[in-house]
């Protein structure tokens, strides 16, 4: 019995590895993107270079990084003979979208909803979201980028009252 276990304690742990790698679509679908992170970080994941660009494009819009996230979504939509499908090439152009808005590049933003609603109207999930909110970002195109002027430090004094509670 002890021969016949032996072999199987190296083989679970290799399966274990590699069970991450294979789930990045799954992650991307569930929009797990903190095991998404993980598995694309995993040395031992073999997944095609383009799809794990793919995949850290919603990875960094997930947390935040738009600007890393334009970068390289606009080098994979640049890319010729491009293995992704139109599904995925539309989900990267809804993502600039949000890329965009999220920077206050509300012209950039307007542009690409154009591009899915020319090139991609058959597979967008929804065509009339895409639609409606592209009449916004082309309603902002000329608004200048949001900025905060703060020329002084504030002081917002708070304390404590009877039931332990802050107050400002």
């Amino acid at each position: 019995m002890k021969k016949l276990l032996f072999p199987f304690l190296f083989i679970i742990p290799v399966l274990a590895k590699a069970a991450p790698c294979d789930s990045l679509q799954q992650y991307l679908d569930q929009a797990n993107y903190f095991k998404l992170r993980t598995a694309l970080t995993d040395p031992n994941c073999k997944a095609a270079p383009l799809f794990k660009s793919y995949c850290r494009v919603f990875m960094y819009n997930a947390f935040n990084q738009n600007i890393r996230s334009i970068a390289l979504a606009d080098s994979l939509l640049n890319i010729p003979n491009s293995t992704l499908d139109n599904k995925q090439l539309a989900s990267l152009w809804e993502l600039e979208v949000d890329n965009y808005s999220k920077t206050y590049e509300y012209k950039k933003a307007a542009e690409c909803g154009d591009v899915i609603i020319s090139k991609y109207p058959k597979d967008v999930d929804n065509l009339d979201d895409v639609k409606n909110t592209n009449k916004i970002w082309h309603a902002l195109a000329d608004i200048e980028a949001q900025t905060i002027a703060q020329s002084t430090d504030v002081i917002v004094p708070i304390h404590k009252d009877i039931a332990g509670l802050w107050n400002v």
